[in-house]
């Protein structure tokens, strides 16, 4: 069992090595030798899950994530990684659902709050799109700054509001230097 658990540590740094370099095909070989030996270990089943989304494996990757949701229904996290996957395969509507589940666990989450932000943007809705990236750049003033660039926020670009919340960040940048 120690030796296992020896083994199964060094499968876990090296999946994580490789996909810190990219390398998702072999991030995702050592992830399979923990999962053939002990199919429920959860950290793999989430790594594997996140890598299955940078090969862009989002039917598997949905798979594997609405598992470890069943498993741990409390998570967040495992609910914005859904969404990401969603929004792909299903469209806003499914992704928009996803993301209000991690919200519901934990409504001051920053991601969770501008993703939803996003989605939003790219219905068109203004209102709910602001509310939430207002709410995102609160939590993390960085999101301010993501949200710039963020080809998501092309429909609402042009509104005042969302140039003044933009406009936050680069106060508070200023005022650092």
């Amino acid at each position: 069992m120690v030796e296992w658990t020896k083994q199964k540590e060094s499968y876990l740094d090296s999946a994580e090595g490789y996909f810190m370099l990219g390398m998702y095909k072999d991030a995702l070989a050592e992830i399979e030798k923990i999962l053939a030996i002990e199919s429920n270990e959860q950290k793999a089943q989430y790594l594997r899950g996140i890598v299955l989304i940078q090969l862009k494996k989002f039917d598997i990757a949905e798979a594997q994530f609405n598992n470890l949701i069943l498993i741990n229904p409390d998570n967040p996290d495992l609910y914005v990684h859904l969404a990401y996957i969603l929004r792909r395969m299903r469209g806003l509507d499914a992704a928009i659902i996803a993301i209000k589940n991690a919200l519901r666990l934990n409504p001051g989450m920053p991601i969770a709050n501008y993703n939803l932000a996003c989605y939003y943007s790219m219905k068109n809705d203004i209102e709910n799109s602001l509310k939430y990236l207002k709410k995102a750049v609160e939590l993390d003033t960085a999101y301010a700054l993501a949200a710039r660039d963020d080809e998501d926020f092309e429909l609402i670009r042009s509104d005042s509001r969302f140039k003044e919340l933009i406009r936050i960040e680069k106060s508070q940048e200023n005022q650092e230097k």
